[in-house]
């Protein structure tokens, strides 16, 4: 089963806070294969909101995650979080 979670049915324009971010576990049906995370409209998205992110990822066990419509500035962001755990 695929389910895509479109984030700014959530969260407004900018995704901002850890603990904003950690409000995205409640919303993954834990019977998804497949998660698709709909960046359509969100504009900035932090660096503590993309490692708890990336937490809730690695929490996830067997599932898997996908991303639409994200900018340019997320998709770097993303990048930069993902690197920077790589070297702890």
């Amino acid at each position: 089963m695929n389910q895509t979670i479109r984030l700014k049915d959530i969260y407004s324009n900018d995704l901002y806070t850890r603990s904003r971010a950690s409000e995205l576990r409640s919303c993954i049906n834990e019977s998804a294969e497949v998660v698709v995370l709909d960046f359509e409209g969100i504009n900035f998205m932090s660096r503590s909101f993309s490692d708890e992110l990336c937490n809730i990822m690695d929490d996830a066990k067997g599932v898997k995650f996908e991303f639409t419509s994200r900018n340019n500035e997320i998709e770097a962001m993303m990048t930069k979080v993902i690197e920077g755990r790589s070297q702890e």
